[in-house]
């Protein structure tokens, strides 16, 4: 289980070269759903209110190596009610980039190359 909150990350001082690709990868789920959760709120639901997400991964026991599962916390301010939190964070998916890219059946293609080899632009 991979369990870093993004307030240690930073807080603690450490460096960029400390946080590995998949941190980065639970960094970049988390605040989108944060960011998302955020423009939800800017449409009457209490723009005021705090959001909070916390991304937690797990490893895939079996190869390849990769993330079998990211379970996300998202917390508000204590003006929000339970059923309206569920409404916001419904909402929110809808618009996160991220975690409808990784929901959906993403191609992904990997192109080697030799170095000094890269194609004009």
């Amino acid at each position: 289980m991979l369990d870093r909150r993004g307030e240690a990350l930073f807080s603690g001082g450490a460096q960029a070269a400390e946080i590995s690709p998949v941190e980065y990868l639970l960094i970049a789920t988390a605040g989108c759903l944060a960011l998302s959760c955020r423009a939800v709120l800017g449409d009457g639901h209490g723009s005021g209110s705090s959001v909070e997400v916390t991304a937690l991964g797990s490893k895939a026991a079996e190869p390849p190596s990769r993330l079998e599962r990211i379970d996300l916390a998202v917390r508000f301010g204590s003006e929000i009610e339970a059923v309206e939190a569920a409404s916001i964070v419904q909402k929110a998916k809808k618009l996160c980039t991220v975690t409808n890219t990784l929901l959906g059946a993403v191609v992904i293609q990997i192109q080697p190359s030799k170095v000094g080899a890269m194609a004009d632009g």
